[in-house]
């Protein structure tokens, strides 16, 4: 179904081709580990991979964006001026990070950061577009999933990296809010 939130996050993640150039950058611009940045340079280093804007294959504007105030979070993805996805978090809050794979319509392979609060506490704001009145609908929830980008089934290394090198500056920026991120105990 075209109005379908399946078919927006599809249509707002054929997006790769800005992205994958930017995996080039990490390795010139990391003169630090990420334990010795303060929580501004994170931060600004995490802005710099996740803001942006690009179009899809239909010409469709999309942008992505992030503020933060304090240790609170704001990621948002719009299609034009429609908001697609929304997730608003405090960084304390966020115990797990999980880099996935996993399927965007039936053409590609998408990979994902899931943030994710201790316990199941539904302590996340989360947006997604209701196909029925293509409305942004918020809802507090435990987890929230961010679309780093996505490849025809294939190759996913380079988002991989990328996400890889966003789990360490959020995970380094959990510590500097007060937080923890918590390791699987399998």
């Amino acid at each position: 179904m075209i109005d379908s939130p399946r078919f927006a996050l599809v249509t707002a993640t054929v997006l790769i081709a800005t992205i994958v150039p930017r995996v080039d950058v990490l390795a010139q611009d990391s003169s630090q580990p990420a334990s010795t940045a303060t929580y501004a340079e994170t931060i600004d280093w995490i802005k710099s991979r996740i803001a942006g804007e690009e179009s899809d294959s239909t010409g469709i504007r999309i942008l992505r964006t992030i503020e933060v105030e304090g240790c609170r979070v704001d990621l948002r993805r719009y299609a034009g001026r429609l908001p697609l996805v929304s997730g608003v978090f405090n960084l304390k809050d966020i115990a797990y990070i999980d880099l996935v794979d996993q399927p965007v319509g039936t053409l590609w392979t998408g990979v994902f950061l899931v943030f994710k609060t201790s316990n199941g506490e539904a302590r996340i704001s989360s947006g997604r577009v209701s196909s029925d009145s293509g409305q942004l609908v918020q809802r507090q929830s435990p987890l929230f999933e961010w679309h780093l980008g996505s490849v025809h089934p294939g190759d996913t290394s380079d988002l991989r990296e990328l996400g890889n090198r966003l789990h360490d500056a959020f995970g380094h920026a959990i510590t500097l809010c007060g937080g923890a991120l918590k390791k699987e105990p399998f």
